[in-house]
């Protein structure tokens, strides 16, 4: 389960970090989202700091990775509101199941 913890925040880190240092592809799909310019740093800060917290808060993993869920439902939402094809959408789905996964992990 470690493992697949580590893995997880890694990959939550690089996607938030792009987010926050608002890479231009990130800007552009949050505008097409029809979602405020602040909101890419909100939404990357919010995966970095969750996935600081699966590595560092052991105390508040559950809650880091609930928070996660969320945040990929609403990417998911978002992909399919404005007709994204899978390969464009399989990322946010991938990371969303990833994180139910750890969730029941973390809860068993």
């Amino acid at each position: 389960m470690e493992i697949f913890t580590y893995i997880l925040a890694v990959v939550f880190l690089l996607a938030g970090g792009v987010k926050v240092f608002r890479a231009k592809p990130m800007v552009d799909q949050f505008k097409e989202f029809g979602l405020p310019d602040f909101m890419v740093q909100i939404v990357g800060g919010l995966e970095v700091l969750g996935a600081i917290a699966l590595v560092f808060l052991p105390a508040l993993k559950i809650y880091a990775t609930i928070g996660l869920i969320i945040l990929m439902i609403g990417a998911v939402y978002n992909h399919i509101k404005v007709k994204h094809d899978m390969k464009t959408l399989a990322p946010a789905l991938i990371l969303g199941i990833s994180s139910c996964v750890l969730l029941f992990m973390l809860i068993k």
